[in-house]
């Protein structure tokens, strides 16, 4: 195509320079009439051809223009897209940190703010990742709540800029607890299969309901009373044993946990 081109564009030059000529010499009238004569259909010929290569690469031209506007549209609406994004997630911590903060100064706990970093596969275990560590004042046992004090799990593990926390639901996972509407300690709440909650070691004299909420006893240092720990969906009883057992409710989703409060130490 482009040899193509290029021939009739040199033969188009070439036979205007040679009208042009003639023009200008009136010894060769007849000769300039017989140029002139010939070379309007040839001009008619080669507008016909290449007027149809003249619109498509005015097309071509306009079509990459307008394609690099869309880019830049495209681009302009990832940005907005991204901005939106970033603002519904402040939004969403925002809602977070206030359940958080009304629940803390009620209590006046000292605590620590916290972000998750992601998860850990360390022994099977249902452990978070924290952006907090030791430089912030973390230690192993110190407990971490969201919302009105549901209690999530325990810090396992601290390194200098972070560390790690075993959820509640965690095979390993112990926390001593008792039924809100009791005082002092009914069992011992334990993790099963990363999954749930189940409260064991409950004496047969204690009197169980679905729906019993239970919560922390405070027989632990550094986990004060009160945090919830699940709610009682149902109940076990062995003839030949002293103890019963209730399966508990967890009262998060270890997936939706973005952001927890680290106590530091218990009410004051």
């Amino acid at each position: 195509m482009r040899a193509k081109f290029f021939v009739f564009f040199i033969a188009i030059v070439f036979l205007v320079l040679l009208t042009v000529i003639l023009q200008f010499l009136p010894i060769l009238p007849r000769l300039n009439y017989f140029f002139s004569y010939l070379t309007i259909p040839i001009g008619r010929v080669l507008h016909q051809t290449f007027s149809p290569i003249t619109q498509t690469v005015s097309f071509v031209a306009h079509s990459r223009t307008k394609m690099k506007e869309l880019d830049s549209l495209k681009q302009k609406v990832m940005t907005l897209k991204s901005q939106s994004a970033n603002l519904q997630m402040v939004t969403t911590e925002n809602e977070i940190l206030k359940k958080q903060l009304n629940f803390l100064e009620e209590r006046k706990y000292a605590y620590l703010v916290s972000r998750v970093l992601g998860r850990s596969s360390e022994e099977s275990q249902a452990i978070l990742i924290l952006d907090k560590g030791s430089v912030d004042g973390l230690k192993p046992g110190l407990p971490a709540v969201i919302n009105n004090g549901v209690v999530v799990g325990k810090i396992l593990k601290v390194e200098e800029k972070k560390s790690l926390l075993l959820l509640t639901i965690a095979n390993q996972s112990k926390m001593a607890g008792g039924l809100a509407s009791q005082i002092g300690t009914n069992g011992l709440v334990k993790g099963e299969h990363n999954l749930s909650l189940i409260m064991e070691m409950i004496s047969k004299d204690v009197n169980l309901n679905t729906g019993d909420l239970v919560i922390t006893s405070g027989l632990e240092a550094l986990v004060p009373r009160g945090l919830l720990l699940g709610e009682i969906d149902q109940t076990q009883k062995e003839e030949n044993s002293l103890f019963q057992t209730a399966y508990l409710r967890s009262l998060y989703a270890p997936q939706d946990l973005q952001i927890v409060t680290i106590l530091l130490d218990k009410s004051i």
